[in-house]
């Protein structure tokens, strides 16, 4: 089995096959996956994630349901993953790590009842473990609720199988196409 560091690697030099137009065709169907799944047509609340450069873009599914659901992203406050809510993207600011994310004026005090929460990760592999970027926010983030959780990546980021840690917070699901 590869480590951790050696599998991030390996994903990294695997989206270099792929042109920007390749990477956000797999995007499109990735955000139509998640657009018809059952999960995401009963949610509510729904806490997703503005993507980095290698990450699937989910803006336009983000843009269309703003207003039709809650829609929350996470912002890195002290150290933690806290959550805002998602109006549009002139509310959105450059936050921790030069990620993007709602205005602060948008945090939300008390934990909502999210529904579903989309998880970006490095990898993932069959069984629902995710290799994440190695900072371990979203498993501190999502250690004890119960939340439906949806990995969600490019097919290639979908491994045989990912080292894990007794931290490590396992998806239920994984939409990857």
């Amino acid at each position: 089995m590869k480590t951790k560091h050696e599998l991030r690697a390996r994903i990294k030099e695997e989206k270099k096959k792929y042109s920007p137009e390749d990477l956000q065709k797999m995007a499109d169907k990735i955000c139509e996956s998640i657009e018809t799944s059952q999960d995401f047509f009963f949610a509510k609340n729904v806490m997703a994630f503005w993507n980095l450069p290698d990450e699937p873009n989910l803006r336009p599914l983000l843009n269309k349901y703003a207003g039709k659901k809650n829609i929350f992203l996470p912002i890195i406050e002290d150290g933690e993953i806290r959550i805002a809510r998602f109006v549009d993207e002139a509310n959105m600011e450059v936050g921790a790590f030069n990620i993007s994310e709602p205005s602060k004026d948008l945090k939300v005090s008390q934990m909502t009842a999210i529904d579903l929460v989309l998880v970006p990760g490095v990898a993932f592999d069959k069984n629902g473990n995710r290799l994440g970027r190695g900072k371990g926010y979203y498993d501190h983030f999502l250690t004890g609720r119960r939340v439906e959780k949806v990995g969600v990546c490019f097919p290639f980021q979908v491994v045989e199988e990912i080292p894990t840690e007794p931290f490590d917070i396992v998806m239920d699901k994984i939409i990857f196409d």
